[in-house]
């Protein structure tokens, strides 16, 4: 008897503090019918796919101002995905005044980063930030067209442009989660 005593406060213990630490783990903020208990962390929820979209914008953001540093140092890392529109504004002014390209890439980053903080909000900012990476993608596609034209395209291109179109495609996702979202209000 002594043993299964023991045996049941072991169980009783081992569950109270598995509540504890339930408590401090938080499930992201579901805002559909579900409850926090009953939410499965899936790509089917949209509140989950709408985040998915903003950490997204906000990796691209962060490394293209890793990109704008290292540039400034003449570190750059070719291979770093990074926004098109910023890289050619500060290749721009590198040689003649490298404050007014930096001044102009962070002004262009600003605009991202507007998008992305505006979008915890209204999903109406993930659209804005959706047209501004559509004519990042049509800079990128004249200047790979013009490189080809001229010098040779670098390797660097295509491996960005595909990181741009995997950034198009999660923004259209979280604009159609957001959409979801907004239906399930109503």
């Amino acid at each position: 008897m002594g043993k299964q005593a023991k045996l049941k406060a072991m169980r009783k213990e081992e569950r109270e503090s598995q509540k504890k630490r339930k408590k401090h783990f938080k499930l992201p903020q579901i805002r559909s019918a579900q409850t926090a208990q009953n939410a499965r962390l899936s790509w089917k929820d949209p509140a989950l796919r709408y985040s998915a979209a903003r950490i997204n914008l906000l990796v691209m953001i962060g490394l293209s101002c890793l990109y704008a540093v290292l540039s400034a140092f003449d570190l750059e890392i070719l291979f770093l995905p990074r926004s098109i529109f910023v890289d050619l504004i500060i290749r721009a002014f590198l040689d003649s005044a490298p404050a007014v390209g930096f001044v102009f890439a962070g002004l262009a980053l600003a605009a991202y980063l507007l998008c992305w903080l505006m979008s915890k909000k209204h999903f109406s900012w993930l659209v804005v930030a959706l047209v501004l990476f559509i004519i990042d993608i049509g800079i990128m596609g004249f200047t790979i067209l013009f490189l080809i034209a001229n010098k040779g395209l670098h390797a660097s291109y295509p491996i960005v442009f595909m990181y741009q179109i995997l950034v198009l495609v999660g923004l259209c996702i979280g604009i159609s989660a957001a959409r979801q979202i907004k239906r399930k209000r109503l």
